[in-house]
């Protein structure tokens, strides 16, 4: 079991415990598992993945975050997906493909929480009382009115005014 604190990841193993450092020492924010087993880390600027060394044990691998892209800070939410992995800060939201690639999504105003339903990935925008969903694909952002759905992530008395807005 992988659990994120301030220190980093916490392992356990059903008997004892472990600490995994991530690369700065940084604190853990979010984590979230594949369908292949494999445990993402979100962390105070910088996120990546655990893999086994040479002795099996656990350790953190950072994924090289594009030239010009490393001013964010805490990583608050790791959505995994068939097509790769999205790692959702303030401003960015980070898309590493199952080639390896890593594409970057910019806002001007802040993203909110990042989650997959009905197989598609959106990102919650809160701005002035207005809540609404984006949908996001890999080269692009679009309206989805999630609330049109009947999503049960949201009270069913939540009324909200879904506007597209330029990032």
């Amino acid at each position: 079991m992988y659990f994120g604190n301030t220190d980093g990841v916490l392992e356990f193993d059903g008997v004892f415990w472990r600490l995994i450092r991530l690369t700065y020492g940084a604190g853990v924010r979010s984590l979230a598992v594949d369908a292949t087993g494999r445990v993402y880390v979100g962390g105070r600027g910088e996120f990546g993945y655990l893999a086994p060394d040479a002795h099996g044990r656990s350790h953190f691998v950072p994924l090289k975050v594009p030239k010009g892209d490393n001013d964010f800070f805490e990583v608050w939410n790791v959505v995994p997906t068939s097509a790769g992995v999205y790692f959702g800060t303030d401003f960015k939201i980070f898309f590493r493909s199952n080639s390896g690639e890593i594409k970057v999504f910019h806002s001007k105003k802040r993203f909110g929480r990042i989650f997959a339903a009905y197989g598609e990935l959106f990102v919650a925008m809160v701005d002035n009382g207005a809540c609404g969903g984006w949908k996001v694909t890999t080269s692009l952002l679009v309206l989805k009115a999630i609330l049109d759905r009947g999503s049960p992530l949201l009270p069913a008395n939540v009324r909200c005014s879904l506007q597209a807005r330029a990032f």
